[in-house]
């Protein structure tokens, strides 16, 4: 729906009219917008939404977008009824209120705030994005009603425990990257979900997973993580990223049964288990470990499916002595003879 090009909201004496339903602001020398697209209005000491003198008479406005600007409190938004988007990242907002009139919301930002609590949302049962990164967040709570929800971002705030009580029956993406999580506990049933980061954690057991049925992708690098177990329940399970852990034994990836590509450089990987067995793996990433031998490996090596990574490993120098291996003219990576078994740098990866 089109605004009228008379509608308008004034601050300090100057008019800002909305484009195309959508009302933008940012402070000056702010950053662009997080979707790096649309252009906003550069405002001095707009510290406070009601301060837009005229934004209740917008009541077609779709959607509003403050940065930067300092705002501390979330009020005068309650005569927006048709607001579907509202992004107030990067202000110092503590506490998520005033949103109980925004019936019609299905995105939600308030992403690097100050807010220590997930609140105030329970009218909000169309919202479908929320966007909580860069907070004071110490419990995942407060979503019961949020049945709609298919993206949840709660990377870089202060949760402890990776705990979810309310099952959230359309959740397709969960991040929860860096934050304090040292343990994984209860998980509400989440039938939709497909992508969970856990990247930047002190995750040291992945047990508590094992009920999440229909993930594709799981990323747990740079946490404490030894073994890979806890997972054969997961028959959707497509893609494992845990690099930059401690995980010393990987026979337990043969039980994920539909797993087709995993990255597991900077580990403590010793050895490799007997893939010959698996339908599906196709790319396992195994660079900078202590692998020593490849004698598990070798029934793949012909295989034009199979993609094996062992860069920065110790039976590389052997393959290269034993001219078991050649450099071809890039120079860039170590292929044994007469094989696919490819062993290159990150760079080219």
């Amino acid at each position: 729906m089109k605004m009228p090009e008379d509608k308008y909201v004034k601050f300090k004496g100057e008019k800002y009219y909305p484009v195309n339903s959508a009302l933008k602001f940012t402070s000056p020398g702010g950053n662009e917008p997080e979707d790096g697209r649309d252009r906003a209005y550069t405002v001095q000491n707009l510290t406070h939404i009601s301060d837009l003198e005229g934004l209740s008479e917008l009541t077609d406005l779709n959607e509003l977008v403050i940065r930067g600007c300092q705002i501390k409190t979330i009020q005068g938004l309650e005569n927006l009824p048709n607001l579907k988007s509202l992004k107030l990242y990067r202000n110092q907002i503590q506490k998520i209120e005033g949103l109980e009139k925004l019936a019609s919301l299905e995105i939600l930002s308030l992403a690097r705030n100050q807010v220590q609590k997930i609140e105030g949302l329970e009218t909000l049962t169309n919202l479908r994005i929320l966007n909580l990164s860069g907070n004071r967040i110490r419990k995942i709570r407060g979503l019961d009603s949020l049945q709609n929800l298919k993206s949840l971002n709660l990377s870089d705030n202060e949760i402890n425990t990776f705990e979810i009580r309310t099952s959230l029956e359309n959740l397709k993406n969960l991040g929860c990257a860096s934050n304090k999580i040292s343990k994984i506990g209860k998980i509400a049933p989440l039938p939709a979900l497909e992508r969970l980061n856990l990247d930047h954690n002190e995750i040291s057991s992945i047990k508590n997973l094992n009920g999440l049925q229909n993930l594709r992708c799981l990323s747990l690098r740079e946490n404490r993580i030894k073994k890979i177990d806890g997972l054969k329940n997961m028959d959707n399970l497509s893609a494992l990223l845990a690099p930059n852990n401690q995980i010393v034994d990987i026979s337990h990836i043969l039980s994920i049964p539909n797993i087709f590509e995993v990255f597991l450089w900077e580990n403590k990987i010793q050895h490799l288990p007997d893939f010959t067995e698996h339908p599906r793996l196709h790319n396992l990433i195994l660079s900078f470990n202590n692998i020593e031998d490849i004698k598990e490996a070798k029934p793949y090596l012909n295989n034009e499916n199979f993609h094996i990574n062992l860069y920065g490993n110790p039976v590389c120098k052997r393959l290269l002595e034993e001219n078991l291996a050649e450099f071809p003219e890039d120079h860039q990576l170590c292929a044994p003879k007469g094989s696919r078994l490819r062993i290159f740098s990150e760079e080219e990866f």
